[in-house]
């Protein structure tokens, strides 16, 4: 299916909801752990590139984050964030934008490897608990892979290049398959999304039918 730019019209809403939604990889495809690691690096926490340009660079937000959605067959990725509804059509481009950096170029190696802590150090933590355990042992029975694989997890992290994450990007995740979703005052922003994407359509609050696929 092409790409859609959809606005939800919500006459009066305070903020906009920015989301860009790219079709992901499966659990099990090789690009998996180069796809993780270049998503925690882009919107995962406060210091990700996402939040660092939109909310503590140009102050449009009060975070911005991204989620690798893996699942059996194809997943999706999102990348979200508020705003005011003036400022819709800058951060949809400044959030393409930052997505797209990271399939034109490999990030630095200071970039990479406290995200690669941050997922280590998370993974062992989940061990630590019955629960935890349970819930990893669980997603690998679900996604029929290997019980090593709890061993692997983090050798498979840190074997993660900043030239791997590059090609998964730029192979999985290019911006010109992105939809976009924006819910807000459309009078306040239409206009210059418009400019930059003519197919956008716009829906009506009180048309929306999330049971349609043409959300109408």
């Amino acid at each position: 299916l092409a790409p859609r730019v959809v606005v939800i019209d919500q006459p009066g809403a305070g903020q906009a909801a920015v989301v860009a939604a790219i079709r992901g990889v499966s659990r099990t495809d090789a690009d998996f752990f180069p796809l993780t690691v270049g998503n925690t690096l882009l919107g995962g926490g406060y210091s990700s590139r996402l939040n660092q340009k939109i909310r503590i660079e140009k102050g449009l937000s009060y975070g911005a984050g991204s989620s690798l959605g893996a699942r059996a067959d194809t997943g999706v990725f999102t990348a979200s964030t508020q705003t005011k509804n003036e400022s819709a059509t800058e951060v949809v481009e400044l959030m393409l934008a930052e997505i797209g950096k990271l399939g034109d170029a490999p990030a630095t190696e200071t970039e990479l490897a406290p995200r690669r802590a941050t997922l280590i150090g998370a993974f062992g933590r989940s061990l630590e608990t019955v629960d935890g355990l349970g819930g990893l042992v669980a997603n690998l029975a679900l996604y029929d892979l290997p019980m090593s694989d709890l061993a692997d997890y983090a050798g498979r992290v840190r074997a993660v290049t900043p030239q791997q994450v590059e090609a998964a990007f730029a192979e999985h995740l290019p911006t010109d398959r992105a939809s976009l979703v924006v819910v807000g005052d459309a009078s306040k922003f239409i206009d210059g999304l418009r400019a930059k994407y003519p197919e956008v359509e716009v829906i009506p609050l009180t048309e929306l039918n999330l049971d349609s696929a043409t959300l109408k």
